[in-house]
């Protein structure tokens, strides 16, 4: 006889009473649960050792909110991939985040129950060529789109996402250019300028670019800044 779950966030799933004792995960809100013959409890994600992310590890990416590591955030790093995920997201998740790893969660789909009504279903709509891909996944196999994060998104969100990262991609690059003319001394007069309005003017994409080219720009403009200043001292002394 099948048991009837129900769980946390109001999701009721049945499951095959040979189930009982094991872990499910629920369709609505992903949490594990344990199959009892009472009112189910939300157990933990498996056991991993945590340990301090390292530098040269801030600029990767945790596989499973798509997010930067930060240099003083906690890890997990999966026994069977190797990858390092935010030790948070290790737990919400309730395993590793790479698709058909060992270690990664395993779903059971709730027989009779009604089709989900969030994005942890079977499938979701690729927003870039509107083909039927896996809900977890992170990129579509059809037309090799990349998402960050496995919420479905409209049409019109993935364009502005994509368009979110060109700017950023364009900022990285103007901003590095910039950085590099600044050290030419005589260019400095033009350089300051431009790149005080520029980074003005994309102050927004500014925020969202990476730490580094952010200090590059900035530091284009202080060194523009300091031969503008040392060609004015030369002209009011005369030199």
């Amino acid at each position: 006889m099948p048991i009837v779950l129900s769980c946390a966030c109001g999701k009721r799933l049945r499951v095959p009473d040979e189930r009982l004792g094991q872990k499910v995960r629920c369709p609505g809100c992903a949490a594990l649960i344990v199959v009892t013959s009472r009112a189910p409890s939300v157990s933990d994600a498996p056991a991993a050792p945590r340990r301090p992310a390292t530098p040269s590890e801030r600029d990767q990416l945790c596989a499973i909110c798509q997010g930067a590591i930060g240099a003083a955030e906690s890890l997990v790093d999966c026994a069977k991939c190797r990858l390092p995920f935010h030790a948070e997201c290790w737990d919400e998740n309730g395993g590793c985040g790479t698709y058909g790893c060992s270690l990664a969660p395993k779903t059971v789909k709730a027989a009779g129950s009604a089709a989900p009504t969030t994005g942890w279903g079977d499938t979701k709509t690729c927003p870039a060529c509107g083909k039927e891909i896996r809900s977890i996944a992170l990129k579509c196999r059809h037309c090799e789109a990349t998402f960050t994060g496995v919420d479905p998104i409209t049409p019109a969100e993935y364009r502005e996402v994509q368009t979110s990262r060109q700017q950023v991609g364009h900022a990285q690059i103007v901003a590095l250019v910039l950085f590099v003319v600044s050290l030419f001394g005589c260019c400095a007069p033009i350089t300051l300028p431009v790149a005080v309005v520029w980074v003005f003017r994309n102050r927004q994409t500014l925020r969202n670019i990476a730490g580094g080219h952010l200090v590059i720009a900035f530091a284009a403009i202080a060194i523009s800044t300091f031969y503008c200043l040392a060609y004015l001292l030369f002209v009011i002394l005369g030199v």
